[in-house]
């Protein structure tokens, strides 16, 4: 009887190793303010990704931090997975923001949505995945998930 639950998309229905779901908080935190100000460092040359650390990053801190101390408690870090999670997390949240601002009358907001989106849609999984590695990199073994 328990096949019948058991699923392969680890995203949405993550299996939990044994021991896992205690997260380092010095290197979530680390991770968490380091992974945007590194990648904007790593590429500021650009100048956009300057432009996406001031007006993208509250709204990673907002969304992000949430998801990403769910998806740590219930699934093994890899920075794809992070990376596919902060895209789906960025996309949901402009949906609802692209919602709002139409029941609410207010295209201003909606014009904002539909120009940022774009870029918001390469930054958010870069983000992430520069996150997962460096949570992963500054995790320390007490907090590390045990297979059994």
């Amino acid at each position: 009887m328990t096949g019948i639950f058991e699923t392969k998309h680890a995203l949405l229905f993550p299996t939990r190793p044994v021991g896992h779901g205690i997260i380092d908080p010095v290197a979530f935190f680390i991770a968490l303010f380091g992974a945007p100000i590194l990648t904007t460092a790593a590429t500021f040359w650009l100048v956009i990704p300057v432009f996406a650390l001031v007006i993208g990053g509250p709204l990673y801190l907002v969304l992000g931090t949430p998801a990403l101390l769910w998806h740590l408690r219930r699934d093994a870090v890899d920075a794809s997975s992070v990376a596919l999670l902060a895209l789906l997390v960025f996309l949901a949240g402009l949906v609802i923001m692209g919602l709002l601002s139409v029941l609410t009358g207010n295209h201003g907001v909606l014009n904002i949505v539909l120009y940022l989106g774009p870029f918001g849609a390469i930054f958010a999984p870069l983000w992430g995945g520069v996150f997962a590695r460096i949570y992963l990199k500054l995790r320390r073994d007490v907090y590390a998930p045990r297979r059994s």
